[in-house]
């Protein structure tokens, strides 16, 4: 009787283990199909004469609203948090370290002290614009390190015999293509957009970006303030202070607060994951509209 007892003990304690690891399974085998669902709707498109399978709809549409959720959620934390990051460290753009090791290094160290600018934020500028490059040329067609546009240019060089508008070669000492010609009249332009807004450096990067007259206009509406929510000029101030703040050897945020360097370098992180998310997201809208007219094809086809 007693091993009897003994047996079926232990007859019900694999029974329950059995259960348990199908519990198990079942569980993994449902976040492995949530998490390859947009594989399976990509392979289920090319079954053109199968049957679309509704379960993995099922699974892709959760991985859809789960991915869109994290990246509200990434979009909202990080657009919160670097407003107050990068007021923090707006103001320290006049305290001057010379660049090392970089292009036009003494270029760079001469005129942002001329213009009473720090020269790692000039440096960061024409990583941002040209990659160092004296013969970039944007889409919008502004030209040099500091990616000047002709209308800027004559604006600010009107003597000069180079109008700004034709391929990248250097004509002259004053072309606007020449190395030291572009830092020494980018520079001054930057200055003046710092001063025009009061020593707000992030308006004046805002600005440099998206241009005088857009940033005047953005500012001139009622309670609008900060970065103005152009998804490109937000990502150029961002990138722009975080090369800032590599090329200075000395690391700018750690000399206000050492945690203010690793609480940036999250915000950035999540600015960089966002920069993905976004247009991941599209990517999964299309996947899920494109496979939504495979299914009425599909039905279409099989009514006739």
């Amino acid at each position: 009787m007693q091993k009897q007892v003994i047996v079926m003990g232990f007859f019900k304690f694999i029974k329950t283990k059995l259960n348990q690891n199908i519990v198990l399974l079942s569980i993994l085998r449902h976040l492995l199909f949530f998490l390859v669902s947009p594989f399976l709707i990509l392979i289920d498109l090319f079954r053109f004469r199968s049957r679309p399978r509704i379960e993995w709809l099922c699974y892709y549409l959760c991985f859809f609203l789960v991915f869109l959720s994290l990246t509200g959620v990434i979009i909202h934390i990080s657009s919160q948090r670097i407003d107050h990051s990068m007021e923090i460290i707006s103001n320290y753009h006049e305290l001057k370290f010379e660049t090392e090791n970089l292009p036009f290094e003494d270029l760079i160290n001469i005129y942002a002290v001329k213009n009473n600018i720090d020269p790692s934020l000039v440096a960061a500028v024409i990583k941002q614009e040209s990659q160092f490059d004296p013969y970039a040329v944007s889409p919008r067609n502004a030209k040099g390190l500091m990616q000047i546009r002709a209308s800027t240019w004559r604006e600010l060089n009107p003597d000069s015999s180079c109008d700004g508008e034709h391929e990248p070669y250097i004509k002259s000492d004053d072309c606007i293509f020449h190395p030291e010609t572009n830092i020494r009249y980018g520079t001054f332009y930057l200055k003046e957009l710092i001063d025009f807004f009061d020593g707000d450096l992030i308006l004046a990067l805002s600005a440099y970006n998206a241009g005088y007259g857009n940033m005047v206009r953005y500012e001139s509406q009622a309670s609008m303030s900060g970065i103005p929510p152009f998804q490109e000029t937000q990502h150029y101030v961002s990138s722009v202070i975080y090369y800032w703040n590599n090329i200075r050897t000395d690391g700018l945020l750690s000399i206000l607060n050492p945690d203010n360097e690793i609480e940036f370098g999250y915000i950035m992180l999540m600015y960089r994951i966002k920069d993905y998310m976004q247009p991941a997201v599209i990517v999964f809208f299309l996947l899920l509209l494109v496979w939504s007219i495979r299914v009425m094809r599909f039905e279409k086809r099989t009514n006739l």
